[in-house]
């Protein structure tokens, strides 16, 4: 867990580098897969699981891996990430592909 959360923490660094040096900025969709990759995300989302006693929070059958959920985006990427670790939920693969109106 910890050479992940290393691993992370240099490619974040290794890419706020590149935008520093090059002076590019990267669109919008980008920027939040990088963010999903960043150490905050990483920490977030694995103790939110734990919280979540590594269960879907949803009723009904579930399948597939699980996933931690926004339920807003307002808190994202904002002081120490408490208020963002309040608006996420776990969710199996298909409850979370309902919630984004993916599913079947």
């Amino acid at each position: 867990m910890i050479n992940e959360l290393l691993r992370r923490f240099a490619y974040t660094k290794l890419i706020e580098l590149a935008q520093r040096t090059t002076g590019i900025r990267p669109h919008y969709k980008a920027q939040y897969g990088l963010y999903l990759q960043g150490p905050r995300w990483f920490i977030l989302r694995n103790l939110r699981l734990m919280f979540d006693g590594y269960r879907c929070t949803k009723r009904g059958p579930h399948a597939g891996p699980l996933q931690a959920h926004h339920t807003t985006y307002d808190h994202k990427d904002k002081g120490l990430g408490w208020a963002e670790f309040w608006s996420l939920r776990t969710l199996c693969k298909k409850h979370h592909e309902e919630e984004h109106g993916i599913g079947d």
